[in-house]
């Protein structure tokens, strides 16, 4: 059976999986491999169907990762065995809310508390199947803690964090939306290299605040988060592995493994939250200002405790230890482009959120990819094809203008011709 045959984007997800070893050493990469191995991958993501490669096989993803980038992951899709037909994703999704709410201690015990919620019915899953599944994916086995030890990078830019912090609403308009920030701290530091406030927990939002931390502050060696939605998606995976950056994921139901910028957020409701007179009289970008003085004027220059120093002096003492990875800002904004498909219609136009925009006539009933910045969704570009430099370059598409589209056509014959014809007549 041909296990990736539904992945899409195949690149993207085999780098997601090797990304959080993209940087350690080969020991803890064998170990994490082989890990992997054991508890299995889901394929399609979030799919629930669970498959146990050999350990041999996420290597040499490695390998092809690093010698030729996120192309050399485009490989042929690979047959395997052990998909469970009746393990949908919805029953997929029940065993492991049974597993986390009440616990099981067999797999009868499973099967009588997934009958008993409703979550399943006797035809639509035998005890047999449910059996062979708890058996092959290991999930009755009881998993040994590992003990949590505090940590911290030697070096800048070795180890970024990234966190969400609902916050508190403001107005907008007649109306009061919730806020929510979106940070990121570098490990060794502690300095706040990202931070920008927002209305949505969104990938945009989370995709603006990476993209200035990187201009600011160069390109960092691994982003550690948790294994939020946001997170998980192609795009971002698309992004690491373009940059070169490894993606790695606390456990779920682990918040203590991100301590620092935990922290950071419980700073933020005790140092800057009593700056503010009156929070839901600011405007997104007014509460942005408030906080960049903030972070700038006081979280950078106030002594840390864990440190002994202030977060901004420890990243200036190492900034001559350590060389900064960066791009140019075109490359860079390349990058962070989204993208998404469209068919040109007859009339040379396609559609994007019900407005029209013109499209060359020779894409006429084709299919074109078209590029969009996540924090700038107005805005689109067309891809095309230089063949003298042999490279791709960006077009902008503009909206339809149907007023200009409707003018007549110019007609070559005077009024006075007209009068003179009929009085002729």
């Amino acid at each position: 059976m041909k296990i990736f045959k539904k992945t899409k984007d195949i690149e993207i997800y085999r780098f997601g999986i090797i990304s959080p070893v993209l940087h350690d050493s080969v020991k803890a990469q064998g170990e994490y491999f082989k890990e992997l191995s054991i508890n299995g991958i889901s394929i399609p993501p979030n799919s629930g169907n669970i498959y146990h490669l050999k350990h041999a096989t996420f290597k040499s993803w490695l390998r092809k990762y690093r010698k030729g980038g996120l192309d050399a992951l485009k490989d042929k899709p690979r047959s395997d065995k052990g998909q469970f037909k009746k393990i949908t994703d919805e029953v997929f999704k029940s065993i492991d809310k049974v597993f986390e709410d009440m616990g099981a201690v067999s797999v009868s015990d499973l099967y009588r508390k997934l009958l008993m919620k409703g979550y399943i019915k006797k035809d639509d899953i035998s005890y047999e199947t449910l059996r062979k599944y708890v058996k092959e994916k290991y999930l009755l086995e009881k998993k040994v803690k590992t003990p949590r030890k505090k940590f911290e990078k030697e070096f800048i830019n070795e180890l970024w964090m990234v966190d969400f912090k609902h916050g508190k609403s403001i107005k907008c308009g007649r109306r009061t939306k919730k806020t929510y920030i979106c940070t990121i701290i570098d490990d060794s530091s502690r300095v706040l290299v990202g931070y920008e406030w927002g209305l949505n927990e969104d990938t945009a939002l989370f995709a603006k605040t990476l993209k200035k931390a990187i201009i600011t502050y160069g390109i960092p060696k691994i982003l550690y988060c948790d294994r939020g939605k946001v997170y998980l998606s192609n795009y971002i995976f698309s992004i690491c592995g373009k940059l070169g950056i490894s993606l790695a994921h606390t456990e779920a139901y682990s918040p203590e493994q991100k301590g620092k910028i935990e922290k950071f957020n419980l700073t933020i409701s005790q140092m800057f939250y009593p700056l503010i007179k009156d929070f839901s009289s600011l405007s997104i970008d007014e509460l942005n200002k408030q906080f960049k003085n903030f972070a700038e004027n006081i979280y950078h220059t106030k002594i840390h405790s864990s440190l002994g120093k202030p977060p901004l002096k420890k990243f200036q003492e190492q900034l001559p230890k350590v060389p900064i990875k960066r791009i140019n800002d075109k490359q860079l904004e390349q990058f962070f482009l989204c993208s998404t498909e469209r068919r040109v219609r007859l009339d040379g136009t396609i559609r994007i959120n019900n407005i029209f925009y013109e499209v060359d006539v020779k894409y006429i009933r084709e299919k074109v990819t078209i590029f969009f910045a996540i924090d700038k969704p107005d805005k689109y570009y067309l891809y095309e094809f230089n063949n003298c430099k042999n490279d791709k370059m960006i077009k902008q598409l503009k909206p339809v203008n149907l007023i200009e589209n409707a003018n007549p056509p110019h007609v070559s014959t005077s009024y006075s011709k007209l009068l003179k014809n009929k009085s002729e007549g």
